[in-house]
């Protein structure tokens, strides 16, 4: 994007979560009711412009993240069984062809409101900078599935981990998504936040104790503050819009990640609750 696109953009007062630089071993226990972080963050005012009117700008192998016009005939959110049956395998096959993809595997989805979670039956909006996936457990994930999906298929040149998220609500919304443009992203930022499950957290004082085999676990990236970050998000996205981003694109030598997190948007006086849903997936390339 050009210095006239920066130029035309309504920037935006924000506030956007970075990781602490005390906080030095990352962990988030899962258990199946309740997660825990151990890590620590601050909010730090940031560079945030409003893409809307630009969206055509944007391209997701050079910025991590584009914006495509997507409705959907589906309107059934409070029923799981019909998104894993109707919606998921329908969005699967738009990325696929946005892709170029070969072959996919479909990864789920995740429904999230600013409301009232537990009425809601939804997760909370994330306001932390993060990337689903790091990169080390990006590969291993990827090798895992393609051997469990598809045992008979080539081995795969490329594979590309995303997330396809979709409001449910119309804007302007009161805790909108941001993502961050990737050539404002230093190659090596980034701390591992290792994934833990568990079938109850454990007691505090045990949360930094070594444990056996943690390299190889699941695992995010999370960031500390770096005031280069250009942030964007979308005021005017609508629920026939859908936000591709990049968890993980083995190619480096385009956009291969995506920061992202929510933050509250004081801009807007009559701001909507935001309801949303994110679908994610793995591509593969021959």
């Amino acid at each position: 994007m050009n210095a006239n696109s920066l130029g035309e953009a309504r920037r935006v007062d924000a506030r956007i979560g970075y990781l602490l630089a005390s906080s030095t071993i990352n962990r988030r226990f899962c258990a199946p009711h309740e997660d825990v972080n151990t890590s620590e963050y601050t909010e730090y005012p940031v560079n945030m412009r409003d893409g809307s009117g630009l969206e055509a700008r944007f391209d997701a192998d050079v910025h991590g993240f584009q914006l495509l016009s997507n409705p959907t005939t589906f309107s059934r959110w409070d029923d799981k069984a019909a998104i894993e049956r109707d919606y998921e395998p329908e969005q699967l096959e738009v990325v696929r062809k946005f892709l170029g993809a070969d072959r996919m595997v479909n990864l789920g989805h995740a429904l999230r409101t600013t409301g009232d979670t537990v009425a809601r039956d939804m997760k909370p909006a994330a306001s932390e900078a993060h990337v689903d996936f790091e990169t080390r457990a990006a590969r291993a994930y990827a090798e895992s599935l393609h051997a469990e999906h598809h045992p008979d298929a080539p081995p795969f040149s490329r594979f590309v981990a995303f997330s396809f998220w979709r409001p449910l609500t119309p804007p302007p919304h009161d805790w909108p998504l941001a993502v961050v443009d990737f050539r404002s992203v230093d190659p090596d930022e980034g701390e591992r936040n290792v994934l833990v499950w568990c079938d109850e957290i454990p007691p505090r004082e045990t949360w930094f104790d070594p444990i056996e085999g943690e390299e190889g676990f699941p695992a995010a990236f999370i960031f500390h503050h770096n005031p280069d970050h250009r942030w964007w998000h979308f005021s005017k996205i609508t629920p026939d819009d859908t936000l591709f981003l990049k968890f993980h694109d083995s190619d480096h030598s385009r956009a291969w990640r995506c920061i992202h997190s929510a933050f509250r948007d004081t801009s807007e006086p009559n701001p909507n609750m935001r309801e949303s849903i994110e679908f994610r997936g793995m591509a593969f390339f021959d």
